[in-house]
Formats: C-alpha cells, structure tokens, sequence
C-alpha cells in the first residue's frame, strides 16, 4: 500500500486545520485581484501559509492582509505574498499548485 496524500486541500498549519480552497474563495472577492492560488511554505522546518495573486497593479500585502482578516479567522490569513504576472497551469488549465512551492523568491514577508 502507498500512501500519495490528502485527496482535498486541507492542510495543517500551526496545529490548524485549514482549507485553502476557502481562503482562495475569499481572496478571489477582492475587486483588483485577478486570481489566486494559496499554498504552503515549510521553509526553516515552519509551516506558513503563502499566498500567491495575479493583480493588474501592486497592492500592498497590508491592504490584502485586512482584506482577509476581515472575512477569515487570523489563522488562514497568509504570511507572505507573491505577486505573479500568471499563476502556473497544468497541461489540464488547472492551477499548478505543487510548482507555486519554487515562486517564492518574490515573497513579502511580515
């Protein structure tokens, strides 16, 4: 028997349950953001939530942070943003989730 994962999107993060499909929900409301897709980073062995938004202009993290926090608990509120110009897609249209963990560099922090 192999284990390949969780079928859903649920993730663990700070001994929290979330699912990032609801916070890409919420997100997506924002009236400048084009799309969005929500993964998250174990960089330095610490689970963080990052997410990753596709805007026809630069917003700033703390706007988007409020935004967020106005309609999610604090706990699925990202740490870090990554603006890209267009989120990775699978052969399929869908989002490439799994190459959002290489698009980081470009990630504001705190």
């Amino acid at each position: 028997m192999h284990y390949l994962g969780r079928t859903d999107r649920q993730v663990k993060v700070g001994g929290v349950r979330i699912e990032l499909g609801e916070i890409e929900a919420a997100l997506s409301r924002h009236p400048r953001i084009e799309s969005c897709a929500v993964c998250v980073s174990d960089d330095a062995g610490r689970s963080e939530l990052v997410a990753h938004y596709v805007a026809s202009e630069e917003l700033r993290t703390d706007d988007l942070r409020d935004y967020l926090g106005a309609a999610l608990p604090a706990d699925m509120v990202p740490k870090r943003w990554v603006r890209l110009a267009a989120l990775p897609l699978t052969g399929n249209g869908k989002v490439d989730h799994r190459s959002l963990a290489g698009r980081q560099d470009r990630a504001a922090g705190p």
